[in-house]
């Protein structure tokens, strides 16, 4: 297969794909400074598989629809500009004020901006307070804030070796037991990790980012430092998508049922 055509409309090689599993979009490497995520799409088309068919709308309907709330999301972050999102750990207590918990913290979603800055990205998974499973996921991004506090102190990832789910099962189990081990390296932020990973956490995460802030011995350890800008590759979005016949949710809907298929109405969002 020479590109991945077959779920976008854009074309990239295989080798630009940095997208490890099935997920809610792609990535694709743009240049080494620049990449790009995008939905699912899969080209509208006639199949003798009615089922692949049904899949294939269903899987980039639900991944149309979830970028459109990831966008609405980092709408509502440029009207509620804060520098604590420079940080992952500064993140929360800010995304924790605005009602949402982000869910899916991993150290794959950590980068470097264009000043240096640590950031964190990717708001698919995003999770408001009134919506179903919003405690558990809580405490979820609790655990795996330990983790990345745990990667970013050390280098060290507990899941990096892990070859199958079964393997990151274990691993999370013992970690949830208090057999976790922490990296002397990491040594400052101990008690931190353990609690996060056995669960004996903050009662929220603006508490949990003063406990950082003890243990370092600063209260603006999460400060910005503005350094000389790294260049980024640039790429004229609207131009590529209208060049691709990228499609919006609507007009896939359209293009679907003119093909005589069923679109499911829930999913129109």
């Amino acid at each position: 297969m020479p590109n991945n055509s077959w779920i976008t409309p854009y074309i990239f090689p295989p080798g630009k794909c940095l997208s490890l599993s099935p997920s809610q979009g792609i990535v694709y490497k743009l240049s080494d400074k620049t990449v790009i995520k995008l939905p699912f799409q899969y080209p509208v088309k006639a199949l003798q598989d009615l089922e692949e068919a049904e899949e294939q709308i269903e899987l980039s309907l639900q991944s149309m629809t979830l970028f459109e709330k990831e966008k609405k999301f980092y709408d509502l972050l440029a009207e509620n500009p804060h520098s604590n999102l420079a940080t992952r750990i500064s993140t929360n207590p800010q995304l924790e004020k605005l009602g949402y918990t982000h869910g899916d913290l991993k150290t794959d979603n950590l980068g470097i901006d264009k000043h240096h800055n640590l950031r964190v990205f990717d708001f698919g998974s995003i999770l408001h307070c009134q919506e179903e499973g919003f405690k558990e996921q809580v405490m979820e991004d609790h655990f795996k804030l330990a983790t990345c506090i745990h990667f970013l102190a050390s280098g060290i990832d507990p899941f990096a070796k892990a070859r199958n789910y079964a393997e990151v099962k274990q691993i999370t189990n013992n970690l949830k037991r208090g057999e976790g081990v922490v990296h002397s390296t990491a040594s400052v932020f101990e008690e931190i990790i353990q609690a996060g990973w056995t669960g004996a956490i903050a009662s929220n995460f603006s508490q949990l980012r003063q406990s950082v802030a003890s243990a370092i011995g600063s209260l603006d350890w999460d400060r910005e430092d503005i350094k000389p800008e790294v260049a980024t590759a640039y790429c004229d979005v609207p131009v590529l998508e209208k060049q691709l016949s990228w499609l919006d949710k609507q007009e896939y809907c359209t293009a679907w049922k003119a093909t005589g298929y069923e679109v499911p109405d829930e999913n129109w969002g």
